[in-house]
């Protein structure tokens, strides 16, 4: 009877090692295909264009609406091996930008240079007679950043984006 029981013992210790090792395996194979993916759409091109190819994506990251656009250029940039890649995109307004819009990244200046001594890695808003440079170099998981310049007296601004 004392052998049955240590044999239990011995085949329940087994069977509960099996499913923890089933379990992380399971898991690291979940965590390379998951990882495999984020790098297989990191190095298409495509997929990249389309991060801030609209005013509600770019609403969505920085928080200020701009006016609708067309793409009119797109530079991809090389993917390094650690994941780090920046992108291009040059971008055409149909007509002049408003006023409010410059109105609207003079109000965030003020925040942010209020924010600014607290916290370093915040972002920057430089508005004058010229345009506006917004620059975050921590969006969402703080691996990807988004650098825009519009300009007061054309119908062209630049977004300069991607992840490190």
């Amino acid at each position: 009877m004392l052998a049955m029981n240590n044999k239990k013992i011995i085949w329940g210790c087994f069977g509960t090692g099996c499913l923890v090792m089933i379990a992380v395996v399971a898991f690291i194979g979940i965590s390379i295909w998951y990882t495999a993916k984020a790098f297989e759409d990191l190095g298409n091109p495509e997929v990249r264009k389309t991060w801030f190819d609209n005013p509600t994506k770019i609403e969505e990251a920085i928080g200020i609406r701009i006016p609708d656009f067309t793409i009119k250029e797109y530079k991809p940039g090389e993917v390094h091996f650690t994941g780090d890649v920046v992108d291009t995109l040059f971008i055409e307004f149909s007509e002049k930008i408003p006023e409010r819009v410059f109105d609207r990244f003079e109000k965030e200046v003020s925040k942010t240079e209020e924010a600014a001594v607290e916290d370093m890695y915040q972002k920057y808003i430089s508005v004058d007679s010229l345009g506006i440079h917004y620059s975050n170099p921590h969006l969402f998981n703080h691996d990807e950043f988004i650098d825009i310049t519009l300009w007061r007296d054309s119908l062209n601004g630049i977004i300069v984006y991607g992840k490190w």
